[in-house]
Formats: C-alpha cells, structure tokens, sequence
C-alpha cells in the first residue's frame, strides 16, 4: 500500500501510490499513540563499546529505546552534557553476533594445543 515511509518529529508518515489518474499521493500522518516516561522507571546502564567511540567504556543511564530510520537507538543520559543517541549496536545492549558464540580457552583447550604443536615439532623418523 505505501510507497515510502518516514518519520518526522515523532509522527510516521506514508506516501501514497499514485491515483487511478496518476496524481500523486500525499503524505498522510499515522501517529502512534504518545506515551510519556514514567519518572520512577529505570530501564538500566548501558556502556558504549564501539572501539573507535570517544566516550568508549563509559557507562550511562538509558532513557529510552526507540528505533530511529531503522535502527534501533538508545537515549542515554550524560551528566554534564545532558541527553545523547547511540546506536544500541555501539553498546553492551547489542545482539550477540549471529553465528557461533564467542568463545574463550579453557584449560582443557589448552591442553590439547600444547599437545598438538609437542606432535608438530617431534621430527618424523624415516623408516
């Protein structure tokens, strides 16, 4: 039914296709319904892990989660600047990646290794 999306403040609004004419369509607003934050809610912290991001490490308080131009965003709190957006990507709030889970050596890991490069290194005997 739409052609194209977008949002505007916090208002979405849809183009239309054209007309059985051909004119074409409008922007027609669909509001989502408002709601306010609750002054006690605490949704938590998140820390910015984005490598390259200035505030790298930091933890901040999270306002609100909302998903901006199709990303999904956190609204963090910063004492001395104020309010700020992230990506939550850039955050300890990011999906973990698809795929095989990270993974960490453990001792029996080790073990193996040690005993894979002793294989490596023994000179093979001609025989």
């Amino acid at each position: 039914m739409t052609a194209a999306t977008g949002l505007r403040g916090s208002a979405e609004f849809t183009l239309r296709k054209p007309d059985s004419r051909g004119k074409l369509g409008r922007w027609a607003s669909r509001r989502s319904a408002r709601t306010a934050l609750d002054r006690n809610s605490h949704l938590g912290w998140a820390e910015i892990r984005h490598p390259f991001h200035p505030l790298r490490g930091q933890r901040f308080e999270v306002l609100k989660a909302r998903r901006i131009a199709g990303t999904d965003t956190l609204l963090l709190r910063e004492l001395d600047r104020g309010s700020f957006s992230i990506a939550r990507e850039w955050t300890d709030w990011a999906d973990p990646p698809l795929g095989l889970p990270p993974q960490r050596l453990d001792a029996g890991s080790l073990f193996e290794l040690a005993t894979l490069l002793e294989q490596l290194t023994i000179p093979k005997q001609k025989g």
